[in-house]
Protein backbone atom coordinates (compact mmCIF):
# COMPACT_ATOMS: atom_id res chain seq x y z
CA UNK A 1 0.00 0.00 0.00
CA UNK A 2 1.38 3.51 -0.77
CA UNK A 3 2.57 5.72 1.73
CA UNK A 4 0.93 8.76 -0.04
CA UNK A 5 -1.70 7.78 -2.76
CA UNK A 6 -0.76 9.37 -5.83
CA UNK A 7 -2.25 12.80 -6.79
CA UNK A 8 -5.64 11.48 -9.03
CA UNK A 9 -5.64 12.69 -12.80
CA UNK A 10 -7.69 15.77 -13.37
CA UNK A 11 -6.75 17.52 -9.80
CA UNK A 12 -3.24 19.18 -11.28
CA UNK A 13 -2.43 22.42 -10.82
CA UNK A 14 -0.58 23.65 -13.92
CA UNK A 15 2.99 23.39 -12.66
CA UNK A 16 2.15 19.80 -12.39
CA UNK A 17 0.69 19.59 -15.92
CA UNK A 18 3.28 21.14 -17.63
CA UNK A 19 5.48 18.55 -16.15
CA UNK A 20 3.26 16.13 -17.36
CA UNK A 21 2.73 17.30 -20.88
CA UNK A 22 6.07 16.91 -21.61
CA UNK A 23 5.89 12.96 -20.71
CA UNK A 24 2.64 12.46 -22.75
CA UNK A 25 4.66 14.79 -25.58
CA UNK A 26 6.96 11.49 -25.78
CA UNK A 27 4.63 8.76 -26.06
CA UNK A 28 4.12 8.15 -21.92
CA UNK A 29 1.52 8.87 -19.05
CA UNK A 30 2.85 9.93 -15.81
CA UNK A 31 3.42 6.89 -13.79
CA UNK A 32 2.55 6.47 -10.09
CA UNK A 33 5.68 7.73 -9.11
CA UNK A 34 5.49 11.12 -10.80
CA UNK A 35 2.09 11.45 -9.61
CA UNK A 36 3.55 11.15 -5.63
CA UNK A 37 6.57 13.17 -6.74
CA UNK A 38 3.75 15.55 -7.92
CA UNK A 39 2.84 16.69 -3.99
CA UNK A 40 6.14 18.83 -4.63
CA UNK A 41 5.78 20.65 -8.24
CA UNK A 42 9.36 22.08 -8.27
CA UNK A 43 11.10 18.91 -7.05
CA UNK A 44 8.91 16.92 -9.86
CA UNK A 45 9.95 19.29 -12.37
CA UNK A 46 13.85 18.91 -11.12
CA UNK A 47 13.43 14.91 -10.95
CA UNK A 48 12.06 14.71 -14.66
CA UNK A 49 14.28 17.36 -16.30
CA UNK A 50 17.28 14.57 -14.62
CA UNK A 51 15.18 11.93 -16.14
CA UNK A 52 15.29 13.07 -19.32
CA UNK A 53 19.10 14.35 -19.26
CA UNK A 54 19.77 10.93 -18.61
CA UNK A 55 17.27 9.24 -20.83
CA UNK A 56 17.65 11.39 -24.06
CA UNK A 57 21.37 13.07 -23.43
CA UNK A 58 23.62 11.09 -22.70
CA UNK A 59 26.53 9.28 -25.15
CA UNK A 60 26.55 6.38 -23.37
CA UNK A 61 24.61 3.09 -25.03
CA UNK A 62 20.89 2.82 -23.93
CA UNK A 63 21.35 -1.16 -23.92
CA UNK A 64 24.19 -0.16 -20.87
CA UNK A 65 22.06 2.37 -19.43
CA UNK A 66 19.21 -0.33 -18.49
CA UNK A 67 21.22 -2.99 -17.79
CA UNK A 68 22.59 -1.04 -14.82
CA UNK A 69 19.18 0.15 -13.67
CA UNK A 70 18.06 -2.98 -13.55
CA UNK A 71 20.95 -4.22 -11.49
CA UNK A 72 20.75 -1.42 -9.15
CA UNK A 73 16.64 -1.89 -9.17
CA UNK A 74 17.61 -5.62 -7.64
CA UNK A 75 20.01 -4.47 -5.51
CA UNK A 76 17.38 -2.31 -3.65
CA UNK A 77 14.68 -4.68 -4.03
CA UNK A 78 12.79 -2.26 -6.24
CA UNK A 79 10.19 -4.10 -7.86
CA UNK A 80 8.56 -0.69 -9.28
CA UNK A 81 12.31 -0.18 -10.91
CA UNK A 82 12.08 -3.41 -12.54
CA UNK A 83 8.65 -3.57 -13.89
CA UNK A 84 9.05 0.26 -15.53
CA UNK A 85 12.16 -1.04 -17.17
CA UNK A 86 11.69 -4.59 -18.47
CA UNK A 87 10.14 -2.95 -21.41
CA UNK A 88 12.99 -0.55 -21.75
CA UNK A 89 15.52 -2.66 -21.39
CA UNK A 90 14.58 -5.20 -23.95
CA UNK A 91 13.77 -2.30 -26.68
CA UNK A 92 17.21 -1.36 -26.11
CA UNK A 93 18.68 -5.23 -26.72
CA UNK A 94 19.25 -6.30 -23.52
CA UNK A 95 17.97 -10.45 -23.67
CA UNK A 96 15.87 -11.56 -21.33
CA UNK A 97 18.56 -14.26 -20.65
CA UNK A 98 20.77 -11.57 -19.65
CA UNK A 99 17.48 -10.29 -17.24
CA UNK A 100 16.86 -13.54 -16.18
CA UNK A 101 21.08 -14.21 -15.20
CA UNK A 102 21.69 -10.97 -13.83
CA UNK A 103 21.59 -11.55 -10.45
CA UNK A 104 24.65 -13.93 -10.95
CA UNK A 105 25.96 -11.63 -13.54
CA UNK A 106 29.77 -12.31 -12.46
CA UNK A 107 29.30 -16.11 -13.78
CA UNK A 108 27.43 -15.72 -16.75
CA UNK A 109 28.81 -15.54 -20.13
CA UNK A 110 26.01 -13.33 -21.57
CA UNK A 111 27.85 -10.54 -20.14
CA UNK A 112 31.00 -8.71 -22.12
CA UNK A 113 33.51 -7.06 -20.48
CA UNK A 114 32.30 -3.05 -20.91
CA UNK A 115 28.88 -4.14 -19.07
CA UNK A 116 30.54 -6.17 -16.53
CA UNK A 117 32.98 -3.26 -15.70
CA UNK A 118 29.73 -1.02 -15.03
CA UNK A 119 28.16 -3.73 -13.23
CA UNK A 120 30.92 -3.82 -10.91
CA UNK A 121 30.63 -0.05 -10.57
CA UNK A 122 27.04 0.21 -9.97
CA UNK A 123 27.43 -2.20 -6.95
CA UNK A 124 30.28 -0.72 -5.88
CA UNK A 125 28.16 2.98 -6.02
CA UNK A 126 25.26 1.12 -4.27
CA UNK A 127 27.43 -0.23 -1.52
CA UNK A 128 29.84 2.88 -1.00
CA UNK A 129 33.12 1.10 -1.83
CA UNK A 130 34.25 2.37 -5.29
CA UNK A 131 38.21 1.74 -4.94
CA UNK A 132 41.24 3.03 -6.76
CA UNK A 133 41.60 -0.45 -8.74
CA UNK A 134 37.73 -0.34 -9.57
CA UNK A 135 38.23 2.92 -11.22
CA UNK A 136 41.36 2.69 -12.87
CA UNK A 137 39.15 -0.59 -14.88
CA UNK A 138 36.84 2.28 -15.61
CA UNK A 139 39.34 4.21 -17.14
CA UNK A 140 39.89 1.43 -19.33
CA UNK A 141 36.17 0.84 -21.08
CA UNK A 142 34.89 5.27 -20.65
CA UNK A 143 35.91 7.98 -21.53
CA UNK A 144 36.03 10.89 -19.02
CA UNK A 145 32.00 12.40 -20.09
CA UNK A 146 30.97 8.44 -20.55
CA UNK A 147 32.55 7.77 -16.81
CA UNK A 148 30.60 10.91 -15.52
CA UNK A 149 27.18 10.28 -17.29
CA UNK A 150 28.23 6.85 -15.86
CA UNK A 151 28.31 7.87 -12.68
CA UNK A 152 25.74 10.20 -12.53
CA UNK A 153 23.05 7.43 -14.00
CA UNK A 154 24.32 5.25 -11.35
CA UNK A 155 23.74 7.57 -8.43
CA UNK A 156 20.55 8.87 -9.74
CA UNK A 157 19.23 4.99 -9.96
CA UNK A 158 19.99 4.26 -6.39
CA UNK A 159 17.75 6.92 -5.26
CA UNK A 160 15.18 6.10 -7.21
CA UNK A 161 15.39 2.91 -5.45
CA UNK A 162 15.24 4.67 -1.77
CA UNK A 163 12.44 6.80 -3.21
CA UNK A 164 10.67 4.24 -3.89
CA UNK A 165 11.22 2.33 -0.69
CA UNK A 166 10.67 5.02 1.31
CA UNK A 167 7.31 5.77 -0.51
CA UNK A 168 5.80 2.04 -1.43
CA UNK A 169 4.62 3.56 -4.70
CA UNK A 170 2.90 0.38 -6.14
CA UNK A 171 3.18 -1.07 -9.52
CA UNK A 172 0.08 0.12 -11.91
CA UNK A 173 -1.81 -2.80 -13.03
CA UNK A 174 -0.39 -2.28 -16.68
CA UNK A 175 3.12 -3.21 -15.43
CA UNK A 176 2.71 -5.86 -12.69
CA UNK A 177 3.28 -8.73 -15.56
CA UNK A 178 7.13 -7.55 -15.48
CA UNK A 179 7.35 -7.89 -11.56
CA UNK A 180 9.99 -10.53 -10.53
Amino acid sequence: MPRLEPIAAGSETAEIESVFESIRARGGEPSPLYRTLAYAPALLEAWASFARALRYRISIERSLVELVIMRLAQLSRAQYQWAYHWQPALAAGITEAQLNGLEAWRDRAEFNSRQRTALGYAEAMFSGGVTDSLFSGLNREFDARSLVELTLTIGFYINVGRVLDALQIEVDAGRRRFLP
